[in-house]
């Protein structure tokens, strides 16, 4: 996989914005696997899927909602309701498309990294963290993106996130956790391992 070429055609897929999130996912996921080296996942692997996570994120819902139905795409009721969390499923495709050899679990870490799942592995256990706390995210505050990533261990980094995420959903009388999501707690909290 030509990383320059992938590169240069998300810089000119998405806005300046999104890229500059994009690249700030990219660099909390390597710093990631750099730290958590057991799970063998490089920082090329890290820097791959962060840059490409969102590759769809500004379509709109329709122009997702159509494409996951028109490539067979398993929807979670929560991503049917709300079309805009379909990105990830959308990019998984995308990138398997562009790149026919691209390894299995880039696929699960991209398809899972907005809801969480536990199929998504290390390396999209990583993408889910880094996703949630890269330096521009504005919805969490320093202290507590530091407090999450001094944790010893992504399943007590992703049960810290999703419970942070619980806690903003029900202050916001917002629609609760996703089923995929809602299974990920559960099997982390019985101890369950990427």
């Amino acid at each position: 996989m030509d990383f320059t070429e992938l590169e240069s055609h998300i810089e000119n897929t998405v806005s300046e914005k999104r890229m500059r999130h994009c690249k700030a996912t990219a660099s909390v996921a390597v710093g990631l696997a750099g730290r958590f080296k057991r799970y063998h996942i490089t920082e090329e692997d890290a820097r791959i899927v962060g840059l490409w996570h969102d590759i769809a994120r500004e379509w709109g819902d329709e122009a997702l909602y159509h494409f996951c139905v028109e490539h067979d795409i398993t929807m979670e009721v929560e991503e049917q309701e709300c079309p805009m969390l379909l990105h990830g499923a959308v990019a998984s495709v995308l990138l398997r498309q562009r790149c026919a050899d691209v390894p299995q679990y880039y696929i699960d870490a991209i398809r899972w990294h907005t809801l969480g799942s536990t199929s998504m592995g290390p390396l999209g256990a990583m993408l889910f963290i880094a996703d949630y706390l890269e330096p521009y995210r504005t919805h969490i505050d320093d202290p507590n993106k530091v407090r999450i990533l001094s944790l010893s261990s992504l399943e007590q980094m992703c049960l810290d996130i999703i419970s942070m995420t619980e806690d903003y959903f029900a202050r916001r009388k917002a629609c609760p956790l996703a089923t995929s999501t809602l299974n990920l707690k559960q099997y982390l909290k019985v101890g369950g391992t990427f």
